[in-house]
This record gives structure tokens, C-alpha cells and sequence, in this order.
């Protein structure tokens, strides 16, 4: 009688574990899972380390939250392009990488231009030559897991990678008492600038290569008075680097006389704001925020 009732047991066991593993729930592949995206924005920070009094946010160049509107994302060679479509961000595709566990944590990379080459990790950018058309780089990392109940969310916090410069110029009260006046400029020419660099995600630090440009500040006729007054409406960003012996300003006067002023040893740094003052008749260059 003892061993019926044992067998009858095992059988209600058996059963019952039979049972469990028909009704758990099953995890869906990576491509049935959803993936969506929130974005967040570190903004620019002035030259002395704190933040920027002027963000800029009313000039078109200069992206921010609210002026984002595309950019793109990888996971090693899966691209998504992420666009904000009435003030949403829709992904394509919409799901997760194909072959990525359920619940295994991933690095996602951001980035609003640039070439993504995922064998070594790193965005190559290149700056463009012309000073009115020069475009913000923003960049983000993310470890995100793949979870049902998360939606599969993927939080996004850009940084500024560039440097973003604004110039202005003036006259010394010496050079204004010399000249009898104020002082009619012609162009003036930021010279010998690395253009062209790599981003790495993993180290944060860009490879500045040695391809360089001039960048035309200014052209036609200012008048430039003792007081600091803008070259242009919108900042100029650079590659972060640390200028040589070559970098200059090139000053063309209407008298045709040019003058060369060294900005050797300058350095600018990702995701900070420069307001460089050309003060003419020193051959001094004032770098703060």
C-alpha cells in the first residue's frame, strides 16, 4: 500500500512540472522587441569650467534639446536612424539587434554626423571649411538592457564634442590715438586649424589627424573701434586640439597691410564655449568665456 501511494505522488509531481513549464511566459527574439529612445543634452560650458551664460540656443548652428531633430545610433554594426516626428522620436528599425539576449546589457553610440566604424569604436568627423556653414557635433553612450517591461528603452545624454568659438576684435586707445581714428579691417583669417578627427566612444578623447584648413572669419569692410565687437553672429566649432607654431590670425587692413598673430600653444576643448577677443595694436589674443 506504502509504495501505491509514492507512485501516485511521483505522478502528481510530474505533472505538476509538466504543467509550470507550459504556462511560464516565453521571451520574445530580439526582433519582436520593442526599442525606444530618450534624449537628454550637456550644453556647452564656458572656457573658466562653468556653465556658459550665453548657450546660444537662438543660433541655428548650435544644437540643443529642443533643436535636435535626427541623428543616428549603433550597436557594432547595426545602424538606427532616429528621428523626432511631432515631437517624438521614431526609430528605424524599431527593434533590437538580431542576437542580442534577453536581458544583456549593450553599448548603444550616438551621434548627430559623422562616419561610425565599429571596429575600434570611434566617429570620424570632419569640420567644414567654410566658418559660416560649420556644424555642431553632438555624441552619447548608453548601456541599455533589453527588457519587456522597459519597453526597451535606450537613454541618450549628448555631450558637445566640438569646441565652439566666438570672435571679436578692437582696437587699443594707443592704436586709436596713433591712427587719429577707428580702423578699417578687409578679411581676417584663422589659419592652419586641424579640420579633421577621430572620436572614440570608449576613451572619450579625440585623434586630431594632420589635415588642416584656414577659416575665413570675416570678409568686406568692418570698422573696428576700441570696444570688442562680433566677426560673426554664430560660433565657429573646431576639432578639439591644441594649436602649433603655425596657427595664426591673418588681419587684412583696407590699406592692404596684413598682420600675423600667433596662436600657438591655444588650446580648445569638446563640449566648452570660447570667446576669443582680437585686440589689434598688441598682437594680444584674449581667450575667456
Amino acid at each position: 500500500m506504502n509504495k501505491n501511494i509514492f507512485i501516485c505522488a511521483l505522478t502528481t509531481l510530474t505533472l505538476a512540472a509538466c504543467s509550470s513549464d507550459d504556462d511560464a511566459p516565453s521571451t520574445p527574439p530580439a526582433a519582436e522587441r520593442r526599442l525606444t529612445v530618450v534624449v537628454n543634452e550637456t550644453p556647452f560650458v564656458s572656457a573658466d569650467g562653468g556653465e556658459a551664460k550665453e548657450r546660444m540656443e537662438t543660433r541655428g548652428s548650435v544644437i540643443t534639446t529642443s533643436t535636435l531633430n535626427s541623428f543616428y545610433m549603433n550597436y557594432g554594426e547595426n545602424r538606427y536612424t532616429i528621428k523626432k516626428v511631432n515631437q517624438k522620436w521614431t526609430t528605424t528599425p524599431n527593434t533590437w539587434p538580431t542576437g542580442v539576449e534577453y536581458n544583456k546589457q549593450i553599448i548603444f553610440n550616438a551621434y548627430t554626423n559623422g562616419t561610425y566604424y565599429s571596429n575600434g569604436n570611434y566617429l570620424s568627423f570632419t569640420a567644414e571649411e567654410n566658418a559660416g556653414s560649420t556644424s555642431d557635433l553632438l555624441v552619447a553612450e548608453s548601456l541599455a538592457t533589453s527588457y519587456n517591461d522597459a519597453k526597451g528603452q535606450v537613454n541618450l545624454t549628448f555631450s558637445h564634442a566640438c569646441a565652439a568659438i566666438q570672435f571679436t576684435v578692437e582696437i587699443t586707445n594707443t592704436l586709436f590715438s596713433q591712427l587719429g581714428g577707428n580702423l578699417t579691417v578687409n578679411e581676417i583669417v584663422l589659419k592652419n586649424v586641424v579640420k579633421q578627427g577621430d572620436y572614440n566612444f570608449s576613451t572619450k578623447l579625440w585623434k586630431p589627424s594632420s589635415t588642416i584648413t584656414d577659416y575665413t572669419l570675416f570678409t568686406g569692410n568692418l570698422f573696428v573701434t576700441t570696444d570688442p565687437q562680433s566677426i560673426s553672429s554664430s560660433p565657429l566649432f573646431v576639432i578639439p586640439q591644441t594649436l602649433d607654431e603655425s596657427a595664426s590670425f591673418e588681419i587684412t587692413y583696407n590699406t592692404g597691410k596684413t598682420t600675423t598673430i600667433s596662436l600657438k600653444d591655444v588650446k580648445w576643448e569638446a563640449g566648452h564655449q570660447y570667446k576669443m577677443n582680437i585686440r589689434l595694436g598688441t598682437q594680444q589674443i584674449q581667450t575667456g568665456s
